[in-house]
C-alpha cells in the first residue's frame, strides 16, 4: 500500500483502518511518512528483454507532494535492488536517470520527474503501461499488507485517514 498525502488531512501520519462489519473499521497500522505517489502522464512500452536497459523509454510522473529523485549510477543499482525502485501499475521499475520537469500553470500537482535509463519487470513483473497509471516510489513508509487464508475470494476494504479526517 502506498498511502500518499494527498487530501483533507493536516498532519504526517495515517492510520490504516480495515472494515470487520459493515461500517466497522478497525485500526490496523500508522503510517508514519507518506509514499512519494504520482500520476503517470505518459504510455510506456513493453520490452522484449529486461536483462538489457531500456534506454528508449522515460516515464513521466507528475507527484502530489514535493519530490527529490537523484541520478544514480548503475553501480549503485548493481549494489542495491532497492535503489530507485518505483511501482508502476504492477510493474516494479529501476531508473537511472531523474530530471525534473516544469509543471504546467495551475497544475494540482507539486513536482514533477522524468524517469529514464530503465530496468523493466523487476522482481518478474510484467511490463507495459498505459498513461494515467500510478506510480509509487519505494520508501520505508511504502507498506506491504498480508491478507489472511480467510480473506481469499472476499471483498477487503481498507481506509486510510490522515490526521484531522473523520473515519467516514
Amino acid at each position: 500500500l502506498a498511502i500518499s498525502g494527498r487530501g483533507r488531512g493536516n498532519g504526517g501520519k495515517a492510520g490504516l483502518y480495515r472494515e470487520m462489519d459493515e461500517d466497522n473499521f478497525v485500526l490496523q497500522s500508522v503510517v508514519e511518512n507518506m509514499s512519494p505517489v504520482g500520476l503517470c502522464g505518459s504510455a510506456l512500452a513493453s520490452v522484449a528483454d529486461i536483462t538489457v536497459e531500456d534506454t528508449t523509454n522515460y516515464l513521466d510522473i507528475s507527484f502530489f507532494d514535493d519530490v527529490s529523485l537523484e541520478t544514480v549510477l548503475q553501480a549503485d543499482i548493481d549494489r542495491n535492488p532497492l535503489v530507485n525502485l518505483i511501482r508502476v501499475g504492477n510493474e516494479w521499475i529501476q531508473f537511472r536517470t531523474a530530471a525534473p520537469q516544469t509543471l504546467d500553470s495551475g497544475s494540482p500537482y507539486r513536482s514533477k520527474w522524468r524517469i529514464s535509463n530503465l530496468w523493466r519487470g523487476r522482481f518478474n513483473t510484467t511490463t507495459g503501461h498505459s498513461s494515467d497509471e500510478y506510480a509509487a516510489i519505494v520508501t520505508t513508509s511504502l507498506m506491504f499488507y498480508d491478507l489472511d487464508t480467510f480473506d481469499v475470494g472476499k471483498t477487503i476494504t481498507l481506509k486510510a485517514v490522515t490526521a484531522g479526517q473523520d473515519i467516514e
